[in-house]
């Protein structure tokens, strides 16, 4: 049995124990059986073996600047948001009667919702072709919902005149120029206009636990089969965050990563490592509480709960409900095509960097599931094929088409193209899109795949991955609690016993608080999910 790691706090084994929350006499001897014909031991058969539900998000990738510990005795948390300036715009037509605002150089009123503008500006509503209009040095008059200035038409036809159509609430304007003579005594004005709004939020409250009972008599059966409990396996617990590596699953990974035992051995002494024992029941349990915290942490729905003792517990929203606080577009499968994904980064950059040419050095990571790279390799394909350029079979082309005339084979598969003037994107699979603990009315099988499996996510427009994203644990919430109950057995298998309990056999509670996730900016993240055709809901 390889010996299990700890990386970044996740427990990972490669065997499993199925284990009971009670074990008593009647549980072993029937485990136990009777001696007969030689046992060749238990096979896993594979159309039975299920593979392991997967996280949103890999933990191993998080680095110690994505940890905050919250301070305040009641867990809350503060986070900023920077405030947008806004143009000014439309509050309301004040003078609907008139149709020819500013027919022969006459002058009208506009109502906006800011104090932005001053005598001498010229504002336009689109900066290619529309409209000018000249604030004229007359006073401002405000109102409880914006200001009303005196303006006319900044135009070089007497008959020009403005349509009520550009006067309709919400219309932005904007300034584009200024115009002052020689004898100005009146000038426009510039305002700043910024700040922050703060936003606070509670951590998760609560713990997951788990519990064993093994009995006096059962104790001596194992301990008489020379199956102890007390059998332990040795784990370690990477605590350098330079040496987080998501590929490191086992110690035989941890070995080949420090060059033998030597290095492993070396590492504990720098505190790199740490090494600790547990016996065989406790380390299912560790990893057992681990999966529930990553299923809090990336599903959870979130809410306030009312548990034993009628204690409530804050429950925050998981990673994936928190995608749809940011930029979320639903698509229908039988229209997708390239020009999804552009528009949802056209979105994302346009009016926020300036475009100088094609950038090959700006990468965008999305992630989708099977079903998503398989729609985005038809659509890459057919506009490849669109394009009129030819796949050679030879070695200085593509190789779609390889082995020798007797014997061809045919194939390729895109996984990422190229979106110009903006980014090199490319799509890699999130296993845990492909889950398949799902229900059949909100995540139908489509085509082969689940729906959730066509949904694709951008973490970090910015491509910084490992910053958007934080985790927030309680600075006075304990680390892993072990509880020992004895009974009538001593857990360490001594047998002079201070006992807790008249109870056969000792207790073992495990509990583990479970931290928050949080999405620092959600401007930065995107979630593409297909509408279910069912329902006609998304996900």
């Amino acid at each position: 049995m390889a010996t299990p790691v700890l990386n970044n706090g996740i427990f990972l084994r490669e065997a499993k124990l199925r284990i009971d929350k009670h074990i008593d006499d009647f549980h072993i001897a029937s485990l136990m059986g009777d001696v007969g014909p030689t046992d060749i031991g238990p096979v896993d058969i594979w159309a039975m073996a299920s593979r392991a539900q997967s996280p949103l998000y890999n933990l191993a990738i998080v680095n110690k600047k994505n940890f905050v510990e919250v301070d305040d005795p009641n867990g809350r948390y503060t986070w900023k948001l920077p405030i947008e300036y806004e143009l000014p715009q439309i509050v309301e037509d004040v003078e609907p009667g008139n149709t020819q605002k500013g027919i022969y150089e006459t002058t009208f009123k506009i109502k906006l919702n800011k104090d932005d503008f001053g005598p001498g500006d010229i504002i336009t509503c689109d900066q290619y072709n529309g409209p000018e209009l000249y604030i004229t040095d007359a006073t401002p008059v405000k109102t409880s919902d914006g200001v009303i200035y005196t303006v006319r038409l900044a135009s070089l036809s007497t008959y020009s005149f403005l349509d009520n159509r550009f006067l309709e609430p919400g219309t932005v304007w904007f300034r584009k120029s200024s115009a002052y003579g020689e004898d100005a005594t009146k000038f426009s004005h510039v305002t700043a206009e910024g700040g922050y709004r703060q936003y606070y939020n509670f951590i998760s409250t609560f713990s997951v636990g788990k519990e064993y009972h093994i009995k006096e008599e059962a104790l001596n059966r194992l301990r008489a089969a020379g199956q102890d409990t007390l059998d332990v396996l040795q784990f370690f617990k990477i605590e350098n965050p330079k040496m987080y590596d998501p590929s490191i699953q086992s110690f035989d990974d941890l070995s080949k990563k420090l060059g033998g035992l030597g290095g492993v051995m070396k590492a504990v002494k720098r505190g790199d490592l740490s090494m600790a024992f547990v016996n065989k029941i406790e380390a299912q349990i560790l990893a057992t509480l681990q999966k529930e915290i990553e299923n809090e942490l990336m599903w959870g729905h979130g809410g306030r709960l009312t548990v034993e003792g009628n204690n409530d517990i804050v429950r925050q929203v998981g990673l994936w409900k928190q995608f749809d606080f940011g930029y979320k577009r639903v698509y229908d499968k039988r229209t997708f095509s390239l020009a999804l994904i552009r528009e949802v980064i056209y979105n994302y950059f346009n009016g926020r960097v300036d475009f100088k040419g094609p950038n090959p050095e700006r990468k965008i990571q999305i992630q989708t599931g099977m079903g998503g790279l398989y729609l985005i390799n038809q659509a890459i394909q057919q506009e490849v094929s669109s394009s009129g350029m030819l796949l050679r079979a030879d070695q200085s082309g593509v190789g779609a088409v390889q082995g020798d005339r007797m014997g061809l084979s045919y194939g390729l598969f895109y996984t990422s193209y190229i979106i110009p003037f903006f980014a090199n994107v490319e799509f890699v699979h999130n296993p845990a899109l492909d889950n398949w603990n799902t229900n059949n009315i909100i995540n139908p099988l489509i085509d082969g795949y689940n729906l959730s499996s066509y949904s694709f996510l951008i973490f970090d427009i910015t491509n910084e991955v490992n910053d958007n994203v934080m985790f927030l644990k309680w600075r006075g919430a304990p680390p892993t609690k072990w509880i020992y109950r004895n009974g009538t057995c001593d857990y360490k298998g001594s047998n002079i016993v201070q006992s807790s309990g008249n109870f056969s056999g000792y207790k073992v509670t495990i509990k583990q608080y479970v931290p928050t996730v949080h999405v620092k900016d959600p401007t930065r993240i995107a979630k593409i999910v297909m509408r279910n055709p069912i329902t006609g809901e998304t996900l």
